[in-house]
């Protein structure tokens, strides 16, 4: 047996609950013991129950997909909560998909522009997006489009690699809008864009200050 699964799988059956997680990525990835899905649910389940983020994330998108055990939207947006409560970003986005969709939740585009929000407010640039388009499209919040091209603009700025195919989405939904706007709009948009991003900036550090 691998010493470093061995360690972790004694941590784990001792209550551990970050050893658990990483049982539960281990057996999901192959690392260090082959593949076996049902026990990567297993433990990230146990981790889940002691309150760890990841390990709610990860139970979610099982619970969500229903691979490898049953599928369970309202499961999925109850362990999502738990993690986005804790400020996980991801948890973050898939809540707000929970009801902007009706996933295991009662459609609210009310509360997914809050969940996009929190998310946004972390400067996660899918959730620049889906406020950009709530904004754009009038869903769950007034329609404004100087708020639609500020959001756009923060989500086609973004370094972010796995966001790519949205960020050039985003660009496109900014040229659209630059010609369909006043001048006096989109200067109004760009200065609502930096402010966002000084606002965004400012959380990011007092977070970590407090980390």
């Amino acid at each position: 047996m691998n010493p470093f699964f061995e360690y972790n799988l004694q941590q784990a059956e001792g209550g551990d609950a970050d050893a658990q997680d990483r049982l539960g990525r281990m057996y999901e990835s192959g690392l260090c013991v082959p593949k076996d899905y049902l026990e990567a649910v297993k433990w990230y389940r146990r981790a889940a129950e002691q309150g760890l983020a990841h390990s709610q994330y990860q139970l979610g998108l099982y619970c969500h997909s229903g691979s490898h055990i049953t599928k369970d939207d309202v499961e999925a947006a109850k362990w999502w909560r738990k993690a986005a409560d804790q400020e996980d970003v991801e948890s973050q986005k898939r809540l707000a998909l929970c009801y902007r969709f009706g996933w295991g939740v009662a459609t609210d585009y009310s509360e997914s522009v809050k969940w996009y929000r929190k998310a946004s407010d972390q400067g996660d640039a899918e959730a620049h997006y889906g406020l950009a388009c709530s904004y754009l499209y009038g869903d769950g919040v007034w329609p404004d489009n100087v708020e639609a091209y500020a959001f756009f603009s923060l989500a086609a700025q973004s370094m972010d690699e796995d966001f790519r195919f949205n960020k050039e989405g985003a660009s496109e939904r900014l040229d659209r809008l630059e010609e369909q706007l006043s001048a006096e709009a989109v200067a109004l948009g760009k200065k609502r864009a930096m402010e966002l991003r000084k606002k965004i900036e400012s959380k990011m550090a007092a977070k970590a200050a407090r980390s």
